[in-house]
């Protein structure tokens, strides 16, 4: 799809490239934050007292 707008040019695989990065990066993003999360609330569960 991006080739139809950029002529199929080298510039369309850079900006695939770009994408993909950019997804990953943000991918380990929110794993990060869900790790983070999920530790948090077991830390939670874990220190209330019944």
């Amino acid at each position: 799809m991006l080739d139809i707008f950029l002529d199929g040019t080298e510039t369309s695989a850079t900006v695939i490239e770009w994408a993909m990065s950019e997804m990953q990066e943000s991918a380990v993003f929110f794993t990060t934050i869900k790790y983070v999360c999920y530790k948090n609330l077991d830390e939670l569960v874990d220190n209330r007292s019944f």
